[in-house]
């Protein structure tokens, strides 16, 4: 069920792109509603989606950008107001650490491709907001 939108804002880093979105209390009105006995953490982050990760904390997520491309396209889209579409059921892994929201952009996809990037990162079918994790 995709019936929302949201807006974001893209900024690039080093390695990565990311866009913040326009609700700033998302965090706190999801995790509002889940029971207190998941004692979810403060988010380190404004709520954002990470369109291109260009670097991994852990596990294989990383997605390496061809140079030339890189060099020829990389912040082109600096400030660019994005739309995303998203699910506001509130989703999480089978042992309740990680929350999150669903979302999808087709301009997202747009500008993955023109880097030579799947539309979508290959390890998942849409992109997410962590709403809060209880590690």
């Amino acid at each position: 069920m995709v019936n929302q939108t949201l807006l974001g804002v893209l900024r690039y880093g080093n390695n990565h792109l990311v866009a913040y979105l326009d609700w700033p209390d998302m965090y706190g009105y999801y995790r509002a509603l889940l029971p207190k006995y998941y004692k979810m953490g403060p988010s380190l982050y404004p709520p954002h989606v990470t369109c291109i990760r260009g670097y991994a904390k852990e596990g294989n997520l990383v997605e390496p950008i061809d140079a030339a491309k890189k060099g020829a396209f990389w912040g082109k889209y600096e400030g660019e107001l994005v739309d995303f579409q998203y699910d506001p059921v509130l989703k999480s892994d089978e042992r309740f650490i990680y929350f999150w929201l669903n979302m999808w952009s087709e301009r997202i996809g747009d500008i993955r491709e023109e880097l030579g990037l799947a539309r979508i990162h290959p390890r998942f079918d849409c992109y997410h907001a962590t709403v809060g994790n209880a590690k």
